[in-house]
C-alpha cells in the first residue's frame, strides 16, 4: 500500500507541475501564443556559390527578451507545443520568403510532420502561398527508430507533391 501512496503523491506532483508552469514554460507558452519570434539566415555556400539560406528562430519574451533554443526546447517538448512551434516558424519564414527569390531551409520536428492536423495546417498554408513553392526546404532529423515507416514516406511524398 505504501507503493500505491508513493505513485499517488507522484502524479498529483505531476499534475500540479501542468497547472502551474515554471517562468520559462510559462515564457515559451506567451510567446507561442503571441507568435512573437525573432528570426535569422546564415547562408549556405557550395564552392563560392550561394545555395540557400538555413533559417533559425528565436522566441521573444514579453518584455522583448530573447530566448534561446538550447534553453526553450526541451519545454517545447514537454508541453506537447513541437507542432505549434514548428508552425510558428514555417509561417515566419514564409513571410521571409515571400519577399525573396532565395531558397531557405529550416528544421522541422519529425513529430510534427506524423502530426495530421500539422501536416493539413501546413498543405493550406502552401496551397495558400504558392509563390513559395520551391523556395522552403524542410531538414528532417529522426533522432529514435520509427517503425511506421509507409506512413511516413507517404506523408513526405504528400509535401514533395507540394514543392516543399
Amino acid at each position: 500500500m505504501n507503493y500505491k501512496k508513493k505513485i499517488e503523491i507522484k502524479k498529483s506532483i505531476y499534475e500540479k507541475e501542468l497547472i502551474s508552469p515554471t517562468d520559462l514554460e510559462s515564457f515559451v507558452i506567451d510567446a507561442i501564443k503571441n507568435e512573437r519570434v525573432e528570426n535569422r539566415t546564415q547562408n549556405i555556400y557550395e564552392k563560392d556559390t550561394l545555395i540557400m539560406k538555413e533559417f533559425f528562430s528565436k522566441l521573444i519574451d514579453s518584455n522583448g527578451k530573447v530566448i534561446h533554443p538550447k534553453s526553450y526546447m526541451k519545454v517545447v517538448n514537454k508541453l506537447g507545443l513541437t507542432a505549434q512551434y514548428d508552425y510558428l516558424v514555417l509561417k515566419s519564414i514564409i513571410k521571409m520568403s515571400l519577399k525573396k527569390e532565395e531558397l531557405f531551409c529550416l528544421s522541422i520536428h519529425p513529430t510534427s510532420l506524423r502530426n495530421s492536423a500539422f501536416l493539413e495546417k501546413v498543405k493550406n498554408i502552401l496551397n495558400d502561398n504558392e509563390e513559395v513553392r520551391g523556395k522552403i526546404v524542410f531538414i528532417i532529423t529522426e533522432v529514435e527508430y520509427y517503425s511506421n515507416c509507409t506512413k511516413y514516406n507517404y506523408t513526405l511524398q504528400s509535401l514533395r507533391k507540394k514543392r516543399c
